[in-house]
């Protein structure tokens, strides 16, 4: 990569960096809101093992594709939310709807970059099988909270894993 690209993929990165730390303190004050659940630091344990497994990457390029598959799902999940019956007609569903916008900004500029890396269109869908399967296999224990908010976990899991049947 020439130096101008390096700049501009460093920019990209820090861009969506902030973005991602505003949706974390975006969605830790509506959590703050709501009853903490008994086993919090269980959850938290599960999901920083989930997100140390997705940066073991062979390469950036594979890394960026792995951030657009995770990004990608990201939009579903966002999705489902703002859509659900018990989130449509409140506030939560502008908060679902903006971090969805701005992850489709992430997937658009981790793909370019992933592309510009030399990750072809077979390993960017190798990858988001990958991730599809993960993500499903990591919110299967939240199941019964996508249900209390409206969205139908079983619908939800066959939308984000390629190949699974209810």
């Amino acid at each position: 990569m020439r130096g101008s690209s390096v700049s501009k993929l460093a920019s990209a990165l820090r861009q969506i960096e902030r973005e991602e730390y505003a949706h974390e303190r975006a969605l830790q004050t509506l959590a703050a809101g709501i009853m903490t659940p008994a086993d919090l630091h269980s959850r938290k344990r599960r999901a920083q093992r989930f997100y140390a497994s997705l940066s073991r990457s062979s390469s950036l390029g594979e890394h960026f594709a792995r951030i657009a598959a995770l990004d990608s799902f990201v939009c579903r999940i966002m999705d489902s939310l703002s859509r659900a019956q018990q989130v449509k007609k409140t506030p939560l569903r502008y908060l679902f709807d903006a971090i969805k916008s701005d992850e489709v900004r992430h997937v658009a500029v981790s793909r370019r970059y992933a592309r510009m890396l030399g990750i072809d269109s077979t390993e960017l869908i190798r990858q988001k099988r990958l991730i599809g399967f993960r993500i499903v296999h990591f919110l299967q224990p939240e199941a019964d909270a996508f249900e209390c908010l409206g969205v139908d976990p079983d619908q939800l899991f066959l939308n984000l894993e390629p190949g699974r049947r209810l």
